[in-house]
């Protein structure tokens, strides 16, 4: 059953996330299995590098997976462009003095 028949409102599959540094390559996230319903309130957290705004980055469309993937509101992200992708999202900065 995919996500869109289940019909949570985020949901990730498989969801991973990799970058190339100068070190070499870097595994951010890996193998993520995500469902949030509507009305339900979920907290991600975790220390300081765990990747918790790379996950929020990609589940809110504004970057797309290395693998896996997400969608958002029974919509499959990794089939839009990134102005299709930039519909469906807000995102708030977690950086209060990013703002002023």
């Amino acid at each position: 059953m995919t996500p869109a028949e289940n019909n949570p409102i985020v949901a990730a599959r498989d969801l991973g996330r990799r970058v190339t540094t100068a070190a070499g390559p870097l595994q951010i996230l890996s193998d993520i299995v995500l469902e949030i319903n509507a009305a339900e309130s979920v907290a991600i957290t975790g220390v300081s590098g765990s990747g918790k705004s790379t996950l929020l980055g990609l589940l809110a469309g504004l970057d797309l997976p290395s693998s896996g993937e997400v969608w958002l509101a029974g919509q499959r992200l990794n089939d839009l462009d990134d102005d299709g992708r930039a519909v469906g999202a807000a995102v708030v900065n977690q950086d209060v003095d990013a703002v002023a």
